[in-house]
């Protein structure tokens, strides 16, 4: 399962930084596409808590929110996440710009791409341990 999860976020973050690569190569604001970068690895990290929350079922059989303590942490955390893109103190301490809806539209897809493709793979890891196991 461990191989699992650094394969997926491995290939999480390629995927991040071919979106980089293509935001500076196509001249995009400098500042925007590394905000979006950051943004996007944070996001991914921090809503990979539900699939592991789930791990041994899929996302949708388990209630995702009766666990009072993981979602107080969650909200907050997410608000630590968003806080650099629009808090000015912190936007000059870490070199982050306000996003636009088009930069949020695309952190948001590809947070569910990741999500989805956790949930996708479980099945087959599930199959993997268990032949393991055997």
């Amino acid at each position: 399962m461990i191989s699992a999860i650094i394969a997926i976020s491995l290939v999480t973050d390629v995927v991040f930084f071919l979106l980089y690569a293509f935001m500076i190569g196509s001249n995009y604001d400098y500042e925007a596409a590394r905000t979006v970068i950051f943004i996007g690895v944070a996001l991914t990290s921090l809503l990979f808590i539900f699939p592991a929350k789930t791990i041994d079922t899929g996302i949708f059989k388990e209630p995702l929110f009766n666990n009072k303590v993981l979602n107080f942490t969650f909200l907050i955390s997410l608000l630590l996440v968003i806080a650099p893109v629009y808090n000015p103190f912190l936007q000059n301490l870490l070199g982050t710009v306000e996003l636009n809806v088009a930069e949020w539209f695309v952190i948001i897809v590809l947070c569910i791409f990741n999500l989805a493709a956790v949930e996708i793979f479980k099945p087959f890891l599930h199959k993997i341990r268990d032949r393991s196991n055997s």
